[in-house]
C-alpha cells in the first residue's frame, strides 16, 4: 500500500480530457486493478479503517473515536485488512 502511495506522489494523474496527458502504461493499469481487486474483498469496515489510516493519515485513536469503538477494534481491522491484501499478492 505504501509503494502504491509512493508511485501516486511521483506520478501525477492525468484529469478526464487532458489532450496532452500521458496514457497510462499497461502494467501500471494491471497493479491498480489488482489492488482495486484485493480492496474489493475487505469487508467494508476493513476499506474504510485502512483508507482512513493510510490514506487520510488519521489515528488509530481519531479513527476509534469517530466509529465509536474501542482501539483494540481498530488495530484488528487493520492487522486483517493488511493479511488479507497480503495473501493477494502471494504468487499462487
Amino acid at each position: 500500500l505504501a509503494d502504491h502511495r509512493a508511485r501516486r506522489a511521483r506520478a501525477p494523474q492525468a484529469l478526464e480530457g487532458d489532450a496532452h496527458a500521458e496514457p497510462e502504461r499497461p502494467q501500471e493499469f494491471d497493479e491498480r486493478e489488482a489492488l482495486e481487486r484485493r480492496l474489493a474483498g475487505l469487508s467494508e469496515i476493513e476499506r474504510d479503517v485502512l483508507r482512513r489510516f493510510h490514506a487520510r493519515a488519521e489515528s488509530v485513536r481519531e479513527i476509534a473515536k469517530s466509529l465509536g469503538v474501542p482501539e483494540g477494534t481498530v488495530k484488528s481491522h487493520l492487522h486483517r485488512a493488511r493479511q488479507k491484501l497480503a495473501q493477494g499478492t502471494r504468487p499462487s
